[in-house]
């Protein structure tokens, strides 16, 4: 599918207790919007998945699905900070939202059930895959023209996507998950003056 002038913004769950979050989000909402789609990080709500995991060996499918509904409680807690906003997960509801001056957010584990997991790539059931995967398989579904990470870390300027998953900035399968996203940026917003770093395309 494709949703004309689409921007994904994965929302760093590390970023939750940041002073002043509501205002970075605003800020780069105003600069990016009103076209956009949030996707939040799991951060610790989904560090006590993977800690329970590690102490009674839930296994990689049960510890996935565990972990994607976390990423629906974060979703919840970011629509605490932006108050006109909206959870959803079919596609149609993108402009609705948009009509109705709401910020959408996705909840990811009934998108992923409906729209990735019927793909023959649908993504692994695996600690490998952190968020930042899942956000770019969203923006790839819905056809999106970019797609910006919210990080509490910063890429070196010029880094590949390759390079930001050597540097484990995301995980080791993003470059090709994202590898069909025109643009990819990450900004840290723990630094209030940082425009992001364009992750250019591996070759």
């Amino acid at each position: 599918m494709n949703t004309p002038g689409l921007t994904v913004i994965k929302v760093g769950g590390s970023l939750l207790d940041l002073d002043g979050l509501e205002a970075r989000l605003s800020a780069i909402l105003a600069r990016h919007g009103p076209r956009v789609l949030l996707i939040a990080g799991g951060g610790k709500v989904v560090d006590v998945v993977r800690e329970l995991d590690q102490r009674h060996g839930f296994g990689d499918q049960d510890s996935h699905e565990l972990a994607i509904r976390g990423l629906d409680f974060t979703a919840a807690i970011l629509t605490v900070f932006l108050p006109e906003s909206a959870l959803m997960w079919r596609p149609m509801e993108l402009e609705l939202n948009w009509a109705g001056g709401r910020v959408p957010i996705l909840m990811p584990s009934l998108f992923l059930d409906a729209f990735d997991r019927p793909r023959p790539d649908a993504l692994p059931a695996s600690w490998r895959i952190t968020s930042d995967s899942i956000a770019a398989r969203a923006a790839v579904i819905l056809g999106a023209e970019h797609l910006i990470l919210l990080k509490s870390a910063s890429a070196p300027q010029g880094s590949s996507r390759a390079d930001a998953a050597r540097l484990g900035l995301v995980d080791p399968d993003f470059p090709d998950i994202a590898k069909d996203i025109p643009l990819v940026t990450q900004i840290n917003p723990r630094e209030p003056l940082s425009e992001g770093v364009i992750l250019v395309a591996d070759s």
